[in-house]
């Protein structure tokens, strides 16, 4: 990531920002393990490229490591994702009628110029996964940063699969403390 940054510093100067995120792929990765480390690994990379970016003058994000600063219930509060045919979508990263979750996450269209939204669904989106419906969230000291986790990441992957992601997101925001203080 760190190379990535300095291109981007030489090809766009006047570049201020740059947001990293997670790959979210259950064919990629075959193991609780695999995906463990490539955690560790994105992690890594992400606070060096980060530390590069502020000595050059780029900020380096990525939302699923900034949690310190956040507070909610929700991971995701749910987007207004629109389609290329048209449908809304609550994940910006659900966007055609080919990937298996895509009726999962539609729930509304633009038909004849007029948005309609099937209130039931999207509201039945909004409470499936939050840090209250999940009872491994219940003692989590992450809860209110995480809001419960990616809930693409849940319905994507086993069960097998949530510990690596939740020990992610602690140790980010285990980090993003430490960074703030270390600020302070």
């Amino acid at each position: 990531m760190t190379t990535m940054v300095e291109e981007l510093s030489v090809r766009y100067p006047k570049l201020k920002a740059i947001v990293f995120d997670t790959v979210l792929s259950p064919d990629i990765f075959k193991t609780p393990q695999e995906l463990t480390q490539y955690y560790n690994d994105f992690s890594d990379q992400y606070w060096a490229a980060k530390k590069f970016g502020t000595k050059i003058g780029i900020e380096v994000a990525c939302n699923a490591v900034k949690l310190s600063n956040i507070l909610r219930t929700r991971a995701c509060q749910g987007k207004v994702a629109l389609t290329p045919d048209g449908y809304i979508s609550s994940c910006s990263r659900i966007s055609s009628p080919q990937e298996n979750l895509y009726d999962t996450f539609i729930y509304g269209k633009i038909n004849q110029g007029k948005i309609e939204i099937d209130s039931h669904k999207f509201f039945g989106i909004m409470e499936e996964n939050n840090i209250y419906t999940r009872q491994e969230c219940q003692t989590c000291y992450a809860r209110w940063n995480c809001g419960g986790g990616c809930w693409l990441f849940s319905k994507s992957f086993p069960k097998e699969f949530e510990k690596p992601f939740c020990n992610f997101t602690k140790e980010s925001l285990k980090k993003n403390l430490y960074e703030t203080i270390k600020k302070t």
